[in-house]
């Protein structure tokens, strides 16, 4: 089973809301000193991405990638290669914000 989904050659883990805010704690409770990046990606950031190369280094440089858009959770479902669900960055600080 493949563990990404690639939307425009971008790989996005295929993680719930539960396993990301999972990975998230488990990265605090590590206490490192280097900075987490997560991005929370959306369609308008993947087109970006192909004519905008500062940005796709940024994107392919983050240690966490979530798939804020349905379109990007439409397009893995089109491709046969499902995303589990929208995992968006409001949601998640949400849920990280209550300790969930």
């Amino acid at each position: 089973m493949d563990v990404y989904s690639r939307i425009m050659g971008i790989p996005i883990p295929k993680l719930t809301m539960p396993e990301t805010v999972t990975r998230i704690h488990d990265v605090i409770a590590a206490k490192k000193d280097e900075l987490y990046h997560v991005v929370t990606l959306n369609p308008e950031i993947a087109m970006s991405c192909q004519k905008d190369r500062e940005l796709r280094g940024i994107i392919d440089e983050a240690e966490l990638l979530t798939a804020d858009g349905a379109g990007i959770v439409m397009v893995s479902r089109i491709r046969g290669n499902a995303l589990p669900e929208r995992v968006t960055g409001c949601d998640l600080l949400f849920t990280l914000s209550a300790g969930r």
